[in-house]
């Protein structure tokens, strides 16, 4: 007990523990999306972290415990973008670090015997009870749209010829591999595909965005049809991550539900403001403005990070 106590404060409060390169400051950015000119959400504070790094100098993070230093997919997607954000906006110096993250994405991408390609993590994953390799549509979806980027400056078919092979993968049922749940009438593409429905909403939004991001490019009606049930699945379940002080993590954690951290609380906020741009539908500007103003609440602040802090040390 004493040991998991230890690890948990280690990778909450180490500076340079995986979490640190998480929790940066994000934002939502309005432009003309199909342009591929920036990103749905500003990662350019990713482009900051601290390390470790790999010796071909793409970022590594440290879980710290039998797991230690691992690549994580979504993470060298993420700082890809940052810097593709950075370069896009007049900072020169950002331009070799989103061609390592391409770089990277090319060579690690896993096509299967179907045409299927994932990105894999290599690494157990406790709090979802996940064994290595797993994928992960959050991960899926930020390849993607890192390759897509590459391929709007290159129209190299190679790019386009994986982001369609990771495409593929993430609209493939869970119950043949893939990362599209559908229960109960709704679409999910998961960014944890567990013994249940994980449904976790950043990462849900996240898989929306690279599936908007695809169908920009791709006259593919299977992509297309995916993306307006996901964002009638999104409108639909949103009432469910509401606390009515806060918003919950996922819909994974029953009894009791997890609550976002202030971190990903904030990035629902800056999803949904974006989503509300993508989708015109204004139940996610709602939520976005209902979220917001309980973020500005002290009292709504510490409840939530009371209730988060009882919920790591009661499951992890």
């Amino acid at each position: 007990m004493k040991r998991q106590i230890l690890m948990t404060i280690l990778r909450y409060l180490h500076p340079r523990s995986a979490v640190s390169f998480w929790h940066t400051d994000v934002g939502p950015v309005l432009y003309p999306y199909e342009t591929f000119q920036d990103y749905y959400i500003d990662l350019r504070a990713k482009t900051s972290y601290r390390g470790p790094y790999s010796p071909e100098g793409v970022p590594m993070l440290d879980y710290f415990g039998s797991i230690g230093r691992q690549y994580n997919p979504c993470a060298v997607a993420q700082w890809g973008l940052g810097a593709w954000q950075r370069w896009r906006r007049g900072e020169l110096w950002a331009e070799p670090l989103f061609w390592r993250a391409v770089e990277w994405l090319r060579r690690e991408l896993d096509v299967d015997a179907h045409g299927r390609g994932y990105w894999w993590y290599r690494f157990d994953f406790d709090a979802y009870g996940l064994s290595a390799p797993w994928a992960s549509a959050l991960a899926q979806a930020q390849g993607m749209s890192v390759l897509l980027r590459a391929y709007h400056l290159t129209g190299e078919p190679a790019d386009l010829q994986c982001v369609r092979q990771a495409c593929s993968a993430m609209l493939t049922p869970v119950e043949e591999g893939g990362l599209l749940l559908e229960q109960e009438g709704n679409v999910i593409l998961e960014e944890v595909v567990a013994d249940r429905a994980t449904a976790i909403l950043d990462g849900m939004m996240f898989a929306i965005f690279g599936l908007q991001d695809y169908c920009f490019v791709n006259d593919d009606a299977r992509a297309h049809v995916t993306l307006a049930l996901c964002y009638n699945t999104l409108e639909a379940l949103l009432p469910r991550y509401d606390l009515g002080y806060w918003s919950r993590a996922d819909l994974y954690s029953l009894d009791p539900p997890m609550p976002a951290s202030a971190f990903y609380h904030g990035l629902h906020v800056a999803q949904l403001k974006v989503l509300s741009q993508l989708s015109g539908r204004p139940l996610f500007s709602d939520y976005a403005r209902r979220w917001e103003a309980a973020a500005n609440s002290p009292i709504n602040r510490m409840r939530a990070f009371l209730n988060k802090v009882h919920f790591k040390f009661r499951y992890y």
